[in-house]
């Protein structure tokens, strides 16, 4: 298969209701037959050791002959399988041997008593022949066989009670059958709708199964692809960096050799290939963390540091970008703060991301502050960075951690920017443990809300 279309389940087929009734039949002959043995052949001992002669021999012979017959088809039933189309007639001949042995019995001894085996027969019929049509034959040739033999009997007054008793078993008999061929058509059809169900279950667990196959090889390739992309970038990044190093020095030499003048045009194009080495550098250090983090093989050292130290590392750096932007610096730490178990050099990274958007995003003139303060409920050191630059609209404040998204108003304004330091910082600090938020007011300013767990000794 190469889609996730569910598998078509194989349907079992549907069996006709004759063939259903004729299972059943076959299902109950075994242990009819066997009953019917057991019965007969007491009745042949007990026929020869009870009836007068001659009639013991007669009804002896014919209980005994009754008794074979059952033997018989207990055999041919349970061990030949015969087929479906002679297992009513298997059952037919059962109950008209029965059925002989009541008449004769009724017959030779002149016993009207006797009528009781035939009302009994009867009603054995709606239960052993499931089939109408043969169910309808045992009635009429068990009522007519009775009836006939009634002729020869002497009149006698209970005669109106037997045929009484007669017109009860019919009507029991065809309640037996029509509640016993309906259970039997009902459990049949209970049984197959659950082989659907089973069958779809069945369909429905291959189309899972290859389904997680296709998955698998899915993520497979795309795990291929993101190693390979990796691999891709790490080569690119370590290629690139050689050459940026080399512009860099040579711009540096340039300055050197050539002394060019503060506002001289050398000195603007030395400038300008600073600026831009420094850009491609950060481009290059940016997408070879992205890589690490979306290959989860971002690796952190971490030691007990105080939130003011990784402040500290971080303006080490800035605060001469702050001076020439004309900005003023507040610090507002609290003293002392909780130790927190950081990689010293990705939390400065972030640092360094978060005071340098500040820097970036604010005018001349701004102001940034960076508090620092213990959230003792939560456990938590809580740094906030805040600045008076152009802020972000409330829109899009919720999608400023999202790799590559830039707000509008840094668009607008055409400040350069990856859009991928505030991702890489929130996988950073998440890492960690921590949380990083943001609130911002267009025109106003923004703050950066940085959150770290403190060690354990220290809560």
């Amino acid at each position: 298969m190469t889609s996730l279309d569910p598998v078509t389940p194989h349907k079992p087929p549907v069996a006709s209701a004759s063939s259903v009734l004729t299972s059943a039949v076959r299902d109950m002959l075994p242990l009819t037959a066997t009953v019917g043995l057991v019965l007969y052949a007491l009745f042949t001992i007990s026929h020869l050791l009870v009836l007068p002669a001659p009639t013991n021999g007669i009804m002896a012979m014919l209980a005994f002959v009754t008794a074979g017959t059952f033997l018989l088809a207990r055999v041919c039933v349970a061990r030949l399988r015969v087929p479906d189309r002679w297992i009513h007639p298997f059952a037919a001949l059962l109950f008209g041997l029965a059925l002989i042995n009541s008449l004769a019995h009724m017959v030779l001894l002149r016993d009207l008593k006797q009528t009781g085996n035939v009302v009994f027969c009867i009603i054995v019929i709606g239960a052993l022949l499931l089939l109408q049509s043969w169910f309808v034959g045992g009635l009429v040739v068990s009522v007519g066989s009775w009836a006939l033999a009634l002729t020869i009997m002497p009149a006698s007054p209970d005669l109106l009670h037997y045929g009484f008793m007669v017109t009860t078993a019919v009507l029991l008999a065809y309640g037996i059958h029509r509640t016993r061929t309906r259970s039997v058509l009902r459990l049949h059809k209970l049984r197959q709708r659950d082989s659907e169900r089973r069958a779809e279950l069945e369909g429905l667990l291959l189309t899972l199964r290859e389904n997680e196959a296709l998955l698998q090889q899915a993520k497979d390739r795309a795990e291929a692809a993101d190693h390979a992309k990796t691999a891709f970038i790490t080569t690119i990044s370590h290629d690139l960096k050689t050459p940026l190093t080399s512009i860099s020095g040579f711009a540096d030499v340039l300055r050197i050799i050539l002394r060019p003048a503060p506002d001289s045009t050398e000195a603007e194009a030395i400038q300008s290939i600073k600026r831009g080495t420094t850009l491609m550098q950060a481009l290059i250090a940016d997408i070879t963390d992205l890589a690490q983090i979306e290959a989860n093989q971002l690796v952190l050292i971490v030691n007990a540091l105080t939130p003011q130290y990784l402040v500290e590392s971080a303006l080490a750096d800035l605060r001469p970008q702050i001076e020439d932007n004309g900005l003023t610096l507040n610090l507002c730490l609290a003293n002392p703060l909780p130790l927190v178990q950081v990689d010293q050099l990705r939390l400065t990274q972030v640092m360094n991301n978060i005071i340098g958007n500040a820097i970036k995003y604010t005018p001349s003139g701004g102001t940034i502050t960076i508090s620092g303060e213990y959230d003792l409920a939560a456990a938590r050191v809580v740094i906030g960075v805040r600045d008076t630059g152009i802020g972000i609209r409330s829109n899009e404040q919720l999608r400023v951690f999202e790799r590559f998204f830039r707000a509008s108003s840094a668009r607008e304004q055409r400040i350069p920017g990856s859009g991928l330091g505030l991702y890489i910082s929130r996988r950073i600090v998440e890492a960690h443990g921590g949380t990083i938020t943001l609130e911002s007011e267009l025109g106003q300013g923004t703050c950066v809300w940085l959150a770290l767990p403190v060690i354990e000794s220290q809560r």
